[in-house]
């Protein structure tokens, strides 16, 4: 499979740049390479992707379909890693949390603005509080307290 795709990239270079050439620079291969990769391709295939002359290349119809399918999956892969490189910044909505002031003001605070910067399309809401918060009644995400807890028995 590694080497199919070293094949179809060398071939979706070759017609995007429209020539070996091009994109032999492109991919940083020798021409030569690219021309082995093409062949190799129409071989393992059975049919001619490209017609050639010494000044043109020109997709055959069987090379049109192939260009087209293979470009549209090498499109969702480019959006894949673009939506995963994204992802950190893509985090949006509302964080609720609370903390103690003293907490608060040693720890919390002075992360904040890289947080803020990191993820910019997220809200914060955040109060200063002693009191143990019912997460859910006061409606938060996030409660920090400092000390010893009582047990509760159920």
């Amino acid at each position: 499979m590694q080497r199919n795709l070293k094949k179809i990239i060398s071939f979706l270079q070759v017609v995007d740049s429209g020539s070996f050439t091009k994109a032999a620079d492109i991919l940083g291969l020798s021409r030569s390479m690219v021309s082995v990769d093409i062949k190799q391709l129409e071989g393992q295939l059975n049919v001619s992707l490209l017609t050639r002359n010494t000044r043109n290349i020109a997709l055959t119809e069987v090379g049109k379909h192939f260009y087209d399918d293979f470009k549209r999956i090498q499109n969702q892969i480019d959006e894949a890693f673009e939506k995963s490189q994204n992802l950190g910044t893509n985090i949006a909505g509302l964080l609720r949390f609370s903390s103690t002031s003293e907490f608060g003001q040693r720890f919390i605070l002075p992360l904040l603005p890289e947080f803020c910067r990191l993820y910019p399309k997220l809200r914060l809401q955040y109060s200063f509080n002693s009191s143990l918060d019912d997460l859910i009644t006061e409606k938060l995400d996030l409660s920090i307290r400092l000390g010893n807890l009582k047990k509760f028995i159920s």
